[in-house]
């Protein structure tokens, strides 16, 4: 849980709870042992792309001239 605040805190700003949020829900329910740090790479990535991708879209989808 403490690096869930912290790594949510420094690289997803505004969004830090849901970091938090998922190891709260996601780290009970694990089978093995090597479940929790695989689910835990997943997430960060999800959480990463989630993060740079719509962003980097909705540049792509503004017409030309309005920002």
């Amino acid at each position: 849980m403490a690096a869930a605040f912290l790594c949510g805190r420094l690289f997803f700003d505004d969004h830090w709870p849901w970091a938090v949020l998922t190891v709260y829900v996601k780290a009970g329910g694990n089978r093995r042992r090597t479940d929790v740090p695989r689910k835990g790479v997943e997430r960060f990535a999800g959480a990463s792309l989630g993060r740079s991708w719509p962003p980097a879209w909705r540049r792509r989808a503004s017409p030309a001239g309005r920002r």
